[in-house]
């Protein structure tokens, strides 16, 4: 997939077969294979599991520095869009807006908005806004 992918997917693509290889490597603890994991995961800006990966091979590799705020960029899409599914799954209306800010293309933005209106009692504007599957 990732010879055809357009370059919008690359990130996530990478992401994907980062996390697919990291999950092999932790089962089969081969260090080979926590190497391809990592490579993969920073093509993806995923530092933090890139890191992970890292340290099944040496125990004193440095953890990567984290910025202040997750949303500036560079912050990989796909973690910005997992945080905010988590805050939706517990139910954190005002997290999940913000993780989910800028990504209209996902469909989440107009899904959240659709149910904050509900629970607002807004009944006519979150029928307009959330999306029908």
């Amino acid at each position: 997939m990732i010879a055809v992918a357009l370059p919008a997917e690359m990130e996530l693509l990478h992401f994907h077969k980062g996390f697919c290889l990291l999950a092999v490597a932790a089962i089969t603890r081969d260090g080979a294979g926590f190497t391809g994991a990592a490579a993969e995961l920073d093509q993806s800006s995923a530092k933090t599991l890139a890191w992970l990966a890292r340290l099944q091979l040496n125990p004193d590799t440095p953890a990567p520095a984290l910025s202040a705020d997750r949303a500036q960029i560079g912050f990989p899409r796909t973690e910005r869009l997992w945080l905010g599914w988590n805050a939706w799954r517990r139910g954190d209306l005002d997290q999940s807006t913000y993780h989910f800010a800028g990504q209209d293309d996902t469909g989440w933005p107009a899904w959240v908005a659709g149910l904050q209106a509900f629970h607002d009692a807004h009944y006519r504007e979150a029928a307009a806004i959330t999306p029908r599957p």
